[in-house]
């Protein structure tokens, strides 16, 4: 067995940064020999889980340090015995060592999890290089430090410009996870399934007087409103990157399929529907969805009835319709009102209408 002192790193900072490998060298093993196990193990005791919901917190830290260290950099090109050096040191070094946790907890974390497979590899082994490249990027820092090396520099300055584009990219695939793989460049007037034009509105009024047969205008409002309802409430763990109990709520088809005990939407009886039924279950039941603390309201409970009781109309080829309702963006020009004794200035004619469509007293 390997003993580590202080007499065996008489540089303490080398301490921390062996004892950060040793650790992530450690579970990574375990994880990759006994996958099963640890799997079981980081599920079963409750202390596991509780450092795995820790990895979300932890993670921001290892992004901000060894970000920034790469932003300071930036400002030394010029003079590398810049006043910044010692601050770069140690954003490095508490880089490193809250990148190890980081990555521990994250490996805790992925196994009570439904997550995506090829995803969550990614963003578990980039998250990982991250550790290493900081690491090597810390020692040689140290090394130009302390010997004046000064034909490393490029060598540490790519490595350290490296290490912050890999956690930059393992922050973003840990957002995906979470949030999906399109929720950066979903926004893009130039992605897949962008849609610059009105969004469909839903009538509420027809879930109170819901005796009339829908049109095919209604169907499909009542379809958007009940996918942004998903989308704001379901998608994280019922979504293409997380997929608890083998249901996803983002596509037609996956929809109606269900879960891993069956389906979970009888069309035309919300009484029979599993969904509905959890949905509307009281705040403080453990089958409740989505999670307690998230509870539906009721508005958007009665939303989902309604549709199951009209036959839960998805029309076909509307996945790629927009769940949320998209501003309209195009410019507008407006007829100017018209002037009043003296108020001729334009702002001041605006303001004047406001003030009179709006029956305030005091306007110009």
């Amino acid at each position: 067995m390997i003993f580590f002192s202080s007499k065996t790193f008489q540089d303490k900072k080398l301490l921390v940064v062996g004892i950060c490998i040793l650790l992530i060298c450690s579970v990574l093993l375990i994880d990759t020999l006994f996958a099963s196990s640890f799997d079981s193990i980081s599920t079963g005791f409750w202390m596991w889980k509780l450092l795995g919901r820790l990895h979300p917190m932890v993670v921001h830290f290892p992004i901000g340090l060894l970000v920034f260290a790469a932003l300071f950099e930036l400002f030394t090109l010029k003079n590398f015995n810049s006043n910044l050096r010692p601050a770069i040191n140690l954003m490095l070094l508490s880089g490193i060592a809250t990148a190890s946790f980081s990555v521990i907890f994250g490996l805790f974390l992925s196994a009570g999890g439904d997550y995506g497979k090829d995803l969550l590899a990614l963003h578990q082994w980039i998250g990982v290089a991250t550790f290493f490249l900081g690491t090597t990027a810390w020692f040689l820092h140290r090394k130009l430090i302390a010997h004046n090396r000064h034909t490393l520099i490029k060598y540490y300055r790519g490595i350290l410009f490296a290490t912050a584009i890999a956690v930059s990219t393992a922050g973003h695939f840990g957002a995906s996870l979470t949030h999906g793989s399109d929720y950066l460049s979903s926004v893009f007037p130039w992605s897949a399934g962008f849609d610059n034009s009105s969004s469909v509105e839903f009538d509420n009024d027809l879930v109170k007087n819901d005796t009339a047969k829908l049109t095919a205008k209604q169907e499909l409002e009542l379809n958007v409103k009940v996918r942004a309802i998903f989308a704001h409430n379901c998608y994280k763990c019922h979504g293409p990157e997380k997929i608890k109990g083998d249901l996803r709520l983002d596509h037609k088809d996956l929809v109606f399929k269900g879960g891993e005990n069956g389906p979970v939407i009888v069309p035309g009886s919300p009484s029979e529907s599993e969904l509905f039924r959890r949905i509307s279950l009281p705040t403080n039941h453990e089958d409740l969805m989505p999670a307690k603390e998230k509870k539906l309201s009721n508005a958007d409970i009665a939303v989902i009835e309604f549709w199951i009781k009209k036959g839960a109309p998805w029309p076909d080829g509307k996945d790629s319709q927009p769940a949320f309702r998209l501003a309209e963006l195009a410019p507008r020009n407006p007829e100017l009102p018209a002037a009043q004794g003296d108020i001729t200035n334009p702002i001041d004619r605006w303001t004047n209408q406001y003030f009179q469509k709006n029956k305030l007293q005091n306007y110009l």
